[in-house]
């Protein structure tokens, strides 16, 4: 899909791991390219954001319905 520049667009990204030491210093760069691999923009770097160890304390109470283990 052609969007034009300067357009506002939602990237979601999945499959991102867990870091093993929290931080609020993890960045993400993202490059986009068309059909043929050539980059069309980027790389571009996220400011930084947080990863932070959570506990059952920061689930609200039935919010969790099932779990795979």
């Amino acid at each position: 899909m052609n969007v034009p520049a300067g357009t506002k667009i939602r990237l979601e990204f999945a499959n991102i791991n867990n870091p093993l030491n929290p931080s609020a210093n993890y960045k993400v760069t993202v490059t986009t390219r068309n059909a043929a691999n050539a980059i069309i923009d980027g790389p571009t770097q996220s400011t930084a954001y947080t990863m932070k160890q959570i506990g059952s304390n920061a689930i609200a109470d039935n919010s969790v319905t099932s779990f795979l283990l």
